[in-house]
């Protein structure tokens, strides 16, 4: 299952810049070199601008991961207590918990009391 919202922006933290960056430069891509406007990226960067999730998409692509990639590795940024193991697997048991629920919920309105 898989959700995306249009037209939302992201909720910025120092961190979303700074992943953006380590990704950008692990990847040895440059600003000017990254196929958007260099300032807007710059900007990204140092948290001087909100992504929208349409462009994170767009970054994302360019950088050749997937969006959460670089969700995960900000949230890593803020978090001491979380590793990447951990972090996944506390996505993935609430993913799980929400379909559950969602499946029960299903059920709940086709077979009514």
């Amino acid at each position: 299952m898989f959700f995306i919202c249009q037209g939302l922006n992201v909720k910025h933290t120092p961190s979303f810049g700074t992943a953006l960056r380590s990704l950008r430069r692990a990847k040895g891509i440059s600003q000017e070199g990254f196929g958007i406007n260099q300032t807007n990226i710059s900007k990204l960067e140092l948290g001087k601008k909100t992504p929208s999730w349409d462009r994170v998409g767009q970054i994302a692509d360019h950088l050749g991961v997937h969006p959460l990639t670089i969700f995960t590795l900000s949230y890593l940024g803020e978090s001491e207590e979380l590793g990447v193991e951990e972090l996944l697997r506390l996505v993935r048991s609430e993913i799980q918990e929400l379909e559950c629920s969602a499946h029960a919920e299903i059920r709940t309105k086709s077979n009514p009391v």
